[in-house]
């Protein structure tokens, strides 16, 4: 490998939260910059290009149940607990608690699952 794509490498490699879409971008630089010589290289470039999307929504699933999962646990109990139910009834905008607690987790993972 030649110094400077070893030098992308480790920079992206340090910033870890950011490493697959930097990897990405990287690599789509590379591919514009880069023509290929046959088609094997370009079919090759076309697999990494796709598994790099499938690497991408992978995270964005993960990232969607970890942020979603403890607000249906929230709803899952409500449903089943009568003085936890009792408590939303007393509030005077009951619908707004509802919203936000059943229906809000549920249309969000909904809409991620649609979206990849």
């Amino acid at each position: 490998e030649k110094p400077h794509q070893k030098i992308f490498y480790i920079f992206s490699f340090i910033l870890t939260p950011i490493f697959f879409p930097l990897a990405q971008f990287i690599f789509t630089l590379k591919k514009e910059w880069q023509t290929t010589a046959t088609f094997e290289e370009y079919l090759d470039e076309e697999i990494i290009s796709s598994q790099y999307d499938i690497i991408l929504n992978q995270m964005k699933v993960i990232k969607t149940l970890l942020e979603n999962v403890p607000q249906l646990y929230v709803a899952f109990l409500l449903s089943l607990s009568t003085p936890l139910y009792e408590k939303i009834e007393r509030y005077e905008y009951k619908a707004i608690v509802i919203l936000f607690v059943f229906v809000k987790p549920i249309f969000t993972v909904i809409s991620k699952a649609w979206q990849i």
